[in-house]
């Protein structure tokens, strides 16, 4: 279910660095948090994620402790949109 999120540059960048795989959850911290490099990004996932912009797959057995945060067909379409 999607909620509607204003776009900000600051939302954009996330979802380009979603695309490049650069945003990563780790599956055995407690509550789920997430990386961007070394920043911790999980309320900005949790945000874009509500918004149905991305989506956290399921970690699939012996993959490891991080997955790889995936933009949603509605987060390609705002990259696809964007100009820049």
């Amino acid at each position: 279910m999607s909620h509607p999120v204003r776009m900000t540059l600051t939302r954009l960048a996330f979802l380009h660095a979603v695309r490049a795989g650069e945003v990563v959850v780790d599956r055995l911290g407690l509550g789920r948090p997430a990386y961007k490099g070394l920043r911790k990004v999980s309320a900005q996932l949790r945000e874009l994620e509500r918004a149905g912009w991305v989506s956290v797959p399921s970690r699939l057995p012996g993959s490891g402790r991080t997955v790889v945060v995936e933009l949603t067909p509605a987060g390609r379409e705002i990259l696809e949109a964007d100009p820049s």
